[in-house]
């Protein structure tokens, strides 16, 4: 075959190269994003002391002045953040490289099934749905623990789909078993919760199509000692050092958070949303396709059989991923927006797959797709560079920086009005005085009682400070909403 047939018959020979570019681009800017408060610090401060510490085992955490085991979740995702850490330093670039991985490889596990079971045309359209949904391409270059679950979600369940169609009884053996790893991959980033919404997509399709026997089929004995060997040691060292961690963990954060208000949070409170919260929420981290479809649906609604959009065995499980993983959090009022993240590589394989079937729905054929296309582009750029100042508006990095340019080069020490956040306890290193929270008043009373210091407080307690006590302190700097100033000795 000539050079000019192999171009006219593979339409996809660029989109490997697009896909790095893309990516390489979202890892140059991780660096210029200081971490924000409070997720992306809390989750790089576990790395950071795991990475200075040596201690692999029990993750810790500074809290109310105080370094206290952080048992609320496993730590694979932590784990790799110091590994990067040991790899590549102490800095924002490395906490949040395994997002960025972990993201990659949910591109490539989508890529790698859906082009073996259904058609090259499908996977690469489907990898550029996830790539150009804006908030899951912003997300992937931030510190949360959910881009990893999405990985090991996603495997799983297209593991599952590869099963289903694979002929072959030994490649049906590696496909199953590649799905218990990936859910153990799953269990030791976050918990049962990622079984549960492996499971209950799997559930569902299975009983709509009488598919039982696929379950029967799975590698039960070996996949279930894989999914040991991968979890159990962790736990049972974490138990160990920890009493009262297992019960703690599976009964608190993986039970109780889901029925009662007060289940007994050790870490602090969750964002709390209205019940039913989670299908907007849906549709947010699917922006612009979740919205897209939606209208070309409606549109087409004359000329589309919507019974057989959902009697196709071979769209249909992706479908109930998408159904499933939304309902399982409808009722959940403590959530966030990257709880649904593990649907998206779902829908956008279900999407693809949509319009391969019917060719009215392909984006090409709507004139406002056309125009809007080029906005979506545009839009998670603009996303991106939005990120950086509000992340540096919820960091202290820059305040921090000051002060330390104020100090001459010299040793000194930095204490927070009020309470701590997260990210001084990275970016301070052994500069932070480390304080309970504390009234606004007796952080006053500190500063009066002891050594010169540098103090940062922000804007809203900055306040609430007496403006006679004001008035005797020395304002340095105001980086977004901190505010750096010095005591003087006669003002005490």
């Amino acid at each position: 075959m000539s050079t000019l047939q192999q171009t006219e018959t593979n339409p996809y020979r660029g989109c490997f190269l697009w896909i790095v570019l893309l990516l390489a681009a979202r890892c140059a800017v991780m660096p210029f994003m200081p971490l924000a408060d409070p997720t992306e610090g809390r989750y790089a401060l576990i790395a950071r002391e795991i990475a200075v510490s040596g201690d692999w085992t029990t993750p810790r955490l500074w809290m109310d002045g105080q370094k206290v085991p952080f048992l609320g979740k496993p730590p694979l995702y932590f784990w790799c953040s110091a590994g990067c850490m040991k790899l590549f330093g102490i800095n924002e670039f490395s906490a949040r490289l395994p997002g960025v991985l972990s993201f990659a490889i949910t591109l490539l596990i989508v890529w790698a099934v859906l082009r073996r079971y259904t058609t090259q045309e499908i996977g690469w359209r489907a990898v550029f749905l996830i790539l150009s949904s804006a908030v899951l391409f912003v997300a992937s270059g931030v510190v949360i623990v959910d881009m990893m679950v999405t990985m090991a979600v996603t495997g799983a369940l297209f593991g599952y789909f590869a099963f289903t169609r694979e002929s072959q009884s030994i490649v049906r053996r590696r496909w199953s078993i590649l799905i218990f790893v990936m859910l153990a991959v799953g269990f030791m980033t976050k918990g049962p919760v990622a079984i549960v919404l492996f499971g209950l997509p799997v559930l569902l399709w299975t009983a709509w199509f009488k598919r039982w026997k696929e379950i029967l089929e799975q590698e039960w004995y070996w996949g279930i000692t894989v999914f040991a060997v991968i979890t159990v040691p962790w736990f049972v060292l974490a138990e160990q050092k920890n009493p009262g961690f297992i019960r703690y963990f599976f009964v608190n954060e993986n039970v109780l958070r889901f029925v009662v208000h007060e289940y007994g949070d050790k870490y602090g409170s969750g964002h709390e949303h209205i019940r039913g919260t989670a299908l907007w929420m849906m549709l947010a981290a699917a922006v612009p396709w979740s919205i897209y479809i939606v209208y070309r649906l409606f549109e087409e609604r004359k000329h589309l059989s919507f019974k057989a959009l959902f009697l196709s065995e071979e769209a249909s499980l992706f479908l109930c991923v998408v159904a499933a993983n939304t309902l399982f959090w409808v009722m959940a009022r403590q959530l966030l927006i990257a709880y649904l993240f593990p649907a998206v590589p779902a829908f956008a394989a279900w999407l693809s797959i949509l319009i391969s079937r019917y060719p009215c729905l392909r984006p090409e054929t709507d004139p406002i797709f056309k125009k809007a296309s080029i906005v979506i582009g545009w839009c998670i750029v603009l996303a991106i560079l939005i990120s950086i100042p509000l992340t540096a508006h919820h960091s202290t990095k820059y305040i921090i920086k000051k002060a330390h340019t104020f100090s001459g080069g010299k040793q000194y020490g930095l204490y927070f009005v009020r309470r701590i956040p997260y990210s001084a306890y990275f970016y301070g290193n052994n500069h932070i005085i480390a304080h309970p929270n504390e009234s606004v008043e007796d952080s006053m009373n500190y500063s009066r009682e002891n050594n010169p210091l540098f103090y940062i407080a922000e804007k809203k307690y900055w306040t609430e400070l007496p403006e006679a006590y004001r008035r005797t302190v020395s304002v340095l700097s105001q980086e977004s909403k901190y505010i750096l100033y010095y005591v003087e000795k006669n003002a005490r």
